[in-house]
């Protein structure tokens, strides 16, 4: 093509056009193969500055960053890390094995933060430091990090001047879950600050001392009874990775980076569960909602050690398992699932289907009464059919007033109220008992019933004395409110 049959194709750019396009080549240019991250996103920049060691146990135990602190390895074996890569990170058995540090290297930090991510059943030692060599007694010690009988992270660098008896950081949390964990401990010349998961959980004030504490290892500590823990060497049992000791106190910005080092995603939290029978052939199992959680997972044996069976996958956090052997112990477990997201299972736990455990007798009428927690009045009239029982008819005064004082949520002066057998579901304002019983006493609270915005079909009686309200009632649509508890039932006798 000839220069003028170019130009012709091609005609030159006016200057404001031309500008305008060199600088969005510009932008193109410096954000080229850079990944786009929100603004409420994580920044990806884990921090480097002050750091005096870094164990990342790739297949070993040197020190990764570039000072030479190399550790000694005496018993724990590769496993697999937080990512599931195989031989990045050591298991520990909990008799005898440990990795030792070079000496006085925490002793020479000061500001300091320990960084390390663990998982474990078993309470033990992560980290210690002493004036002895691990079999031998130390006569000045601190098990820097470690996992009391109670299950809660504990840890703190001995305050100073010496002598003084230390007060642990402690977490409110359980970590002994087999789940992976992160752990920070932050100390400046007068405070110390517990981090776990990325979160600030705990912090003390008070000059740090080293004192003569020069020897330092992983995978155990000396204890002389701290907390509930016994003394001695406090062995780890489960898996370390990722040990990083930095001379400076890393930043609360800094520290989330850290945690989510690698784009780790954490698991689900671990569901509480619990159970009780709740008549000759029916158990109730329920659990706490789980943030996040989408789907649980119930599962049942008649042995705790199992095989376990599906019983339950749903939204829901209660469920009534029914015709079942009477007198026999059944044991049940839970995990959550969102998307690719699982927790742990449960702690398992167990329940007898008896004659109405957990049911009050009512002497007036002969009949037996049950506060069931949390679901809207349509899942709780079905769970009471379930169970040969039904919401609760109440027939005069006296029974009201027994069931006010019987189900009372406390003293104080809240608002709760739990549902009761009264609808109008049928026909609006024609309200009847489910039970087919006549409608023989109200006690409407003011206003009351109002229709809730046209969905008023379902009755609540308070059981919370806000506003002198305790006893009486109040119509709402079938989800209720935030403080509806629960719904009372009724049998009229026992198995």
């Amino acid at each position: 093509m000839s220069i003028p049959t170019f130009r012709a194709a091609f005609p030159p750019l006016k200057a404001p056009l031309l500008r305008l396009t060199l600088c969005l080549c510009i932008i193109l240019h410096l954000t080229c193969g850079r990944k786009w991250r929100s603004p409420t996103e994580t920044p990806e920049v884990v921090p480097t500055e002050g750091l005096v060691a870094w164990y990342p146990f790739n297949g070993n135990a040197d020190d990764e960053s570039s000072n030479g602190n190399h550790a000694a390895i005496s018993g724990p074996l590769l496993s697999a890390d937080r990512f599931g890569h195989a031989n990045k990170a050591y298991t520990f058995d909990g008799v005898d094995d440990h990795i030792k540090l070079p000496n006085n290297l925490i002793r020479s930090c000061l500001p300091i933060t320990i960084a390390a991510w663990f998982k474990t059943s078993k309470n033990g030692a992560l980290i210690g430091y002493q004036n002895a060599a691990y079999r031998n007694l130390p006569n000045d010690f601190v098990p820097l990090l470690y996992i009391d009988l109670d299950g809660k992270l504990r840890g703190l660098f001995w305050p100073g001047p010496g002598g003084n008896t230390p007060t642990t950081l402690a977490s409110t949390s359980t970590f002994m879950d087999n789940q992976w964990h992160f752990l920070v401990v932050v100390a400046t010349a007068l405070n110390q600050y517990l981090y776990c998961d990325g979160k600030s959980v705990a912090s003390v004030t008070g000059r740090v001392d080293y004192r003569s504490m020069i020897y330092n290892q992983i995978g155990t500590g000396y204890s002389s009874g701290w907390v509930s823990t016994p003394g001695g060497w406090m062995m780890f049992n489960g898996v370390i990775d990722d040990v990083r000791i930095y001379n400076r106190p890393l930043t609360s910005d800094e520290i989330p980076a850290l945690y989510h080092e690698g784009g780790f995603i954490p698991p689900l939290a671990k569901p509480i569960l619990s159970a009780i029978g709740v008549s000759g052939s029916c158990i109730m199992v329920k659990w706490q909602h789980v943030p996040e959680g989408k789907l649980y997972q119930l599962e049942q044996s008649t042995d705790k050690a199992g095989p376990f069976k599906s019983l339950n996958s749903g939204d829901d956090t209660l469920f009534i398992h029914n015709h079942l052997t009477r007198g026999q112990r059944n044991w049940y477990r839970l995990k959550v699932k969102s998307g690719s997201r699982n927790s742990a299972w449960s702690d398992t736990v167990s329940a007898v289907a008896l004659s109405f455990e957990g049911w009050k007798y009512n002497p007036q009428n002969g009949h037996y009464y049950y506060l069931m927690p949390g679901q809207d009045w349509l899942k709780s009239k079905d769970s009471a059919d379930s169970l040969g029982a039904q919401l609760v008819t109440i027939r005069d005064g006296s029974e009201s007033n027994w069931l006010a004082q019987n189900f009372r949520i406390s003293d104080s002066d809240v608002r709760c109220a739990v549902w009761i057998g009264l609808t109008d579901e049928g026909q609006e304002g024609q309200w009847r008992w489910i039970s087919g019983e006549a409608v023989t006493f109200s006690n409407w609270a003011w206003g009351e019933p109002n229709n809730d915005g046209g969905q008023g079909h379902y009755t609540t009686m308070d059981i919370g004395n806000r506003y002198g309200h305790l006893g009486q009632r109040n119509d709402l649509w079938h989800g209720g409110s935030g403080n509806v508890r629960g719904a009372i039932l009724e049998r009229t006798g026992i198995e």
